[in-house]
């Protein structure tokens, strides 16, 4: 368990992130085993119908299966062609459901997002993905809700804050560059990717999203930070044969 797991554990409108991670975890581990790959792809559809960000365990099964196979496109397709037909159908759905534009925002909710500041836009959505991360490394400070004025924007480069960010590229660059150059990785590559790619939709990096902050869209998150502790403590104290 981690502390970030309160929010979406306490309130019954958490049920929809638990039960999203819970099929994203089912489709993600069948995947990995032969005779089950044929019903990842469902369980795809069940993740996504529970929660919006469950349609990024198709881009998380896909994107390991290709670490796995050390890049072969061709066997990734033939082993994971239920998942893949899954995903292009969601997509296709979702575009319909969306008539092609993104849902739209009000200030209270993300602030960010309504800045006259593309300069502000994006220091402020960089920042705010540093701070989830941050959120699963030091759970020190946590609240049920950041709203409007919760979270201040960052409007110049000499904000410390910016130094969070940094650090965040700066280690998942050096994650990526551990796993192109060792290929034999599966535990941190599984990690790094069960962190990255469920918040993806949440980062208000590729377009806005409801909130600047929520704890609630880390717990899908969370099982690969605590995967990734847990494999670093492995190493460092490994237990005596």
């Amino acid at each position: 368990s981690h502390p970030v797991h309160v929010d979406a554990v306490q309130q019954i409108a958490g049920t929809a992130e638990l039960l999203c991670a819970i099929f994203v975890l089912a489709a993600f581990s069948t995947s990995l085993v032969k005779y089950f790959q044929i019903i990842s792809g469902p369980l795809c559809v069940l993740a996504m119908l529970c929660k919006e960000q469950g349609i990024m365990a198709v881009p998380l099964i896909i994107t390991f299966s290709i670490y796995r196979n050390r890049f072969n496109i061709f066997k990734v397709v033939r082993t994971q062609i239920s998942t893949l037909s899954c995903g292009i159908l969601l997509v296709i759905s979702k575009i319909l459901l969306l008539s092609g534009k993104p849902p739209e925002y009000g200030r209270l909710q993300n602030p960010a997002s309504h800045s006259n500041s593309t300069f502000v836009k994006v220091l402020s959505h960089h920042q705010s993905a540093a701070q989830h991360f941050g959120l699963l490394m030091f759970p020190y400070s946590l609240s049920f809700d950041y709203t409007y004025g919760s979270v201040p924007l960052v409007t110049s480069l000499l904000d410390l804050r910016n130094f969070n960010v940094v650090l965040m590229y700066a280690a998942l660059f050096y994650l990526a560059y551990r796993l192109l150059m060792f290929k034999h990785l599966p535990f941190e590559a599984a990690s790094l990717l069960l962190i990255l790619i469920p918040f993806i939709p949440s980062s208000n990096i590729l377009f806005p999203v409801g909130f600047i902050l929520a704890e609630r869209v880390l717990y899908t998150p969370s099982v690969g930070f605590c995967i990734g502790l847990s494999y670093v403590i492995f190493r460092l104290f490994p237990s005596e044969r």
